[in-house]
């Protein structure tokens, strides 16, 4: 994917989380911060879901709502360590896993984008539709 110029410092972040209810037992140090919140914008930037055409290529404009759309993903990704093996069960066609009582649906082989985010960006939402079911 080449480099990506992040929306925001991890000091930006670490101002956002401790504002934000709960963060702070994730949100720790020791995390590798500066990769998590890269990692959750570029699940935001490649999900499909959204426009960011006002952001130029060396990340100035961002919105508020943007960044704290960032810092909302990297909490998701480090409440659920799991996601990657439950999707990479998905990608390999597994639709129940009884050992861990879960089923899935071949609709869900997406990049997951925390539901708090999606409200977020509301207004950047491009035609496509999704759902979350559980």
């Amino acid at each position: 994917m080449g480099s990506i110029t992040p929306w925001l410092t991890t000091t930006e972040a670490d101002t956002y989380m401790e504002s934000r209810y709960g963060a702070s037992t994730l949100w720790a140090t020791g995390i590798e911060k500066e990769a998590i919140l890269l990692l959750a914008q570029t699940d935001i930037q490649t999900c499909g879901r959204y426009d960011f055409d006002h952001i130029t290529e060396d990340g100035t404009d961002p919105t508020d709502a943007e960044q704290e759309a960032v810092c909302e993903q990297a909490l998701f990704i480090l409440q659920n360590p799991d996601m990657d093996s439950r999707m990479a069960l998905i990608a390999q066609g597994v639709s129940t896993a009884w050992v861990i009582l879960e089923g899935y649906t071949r609709a869900t082989n997406q990049i997951v984008i925390a539901p708090r985010v999606d409200g977020l960006l509301a207004s950047s939402r491009t035609g496509g539709s999704f759902s979350i079911t559980k």
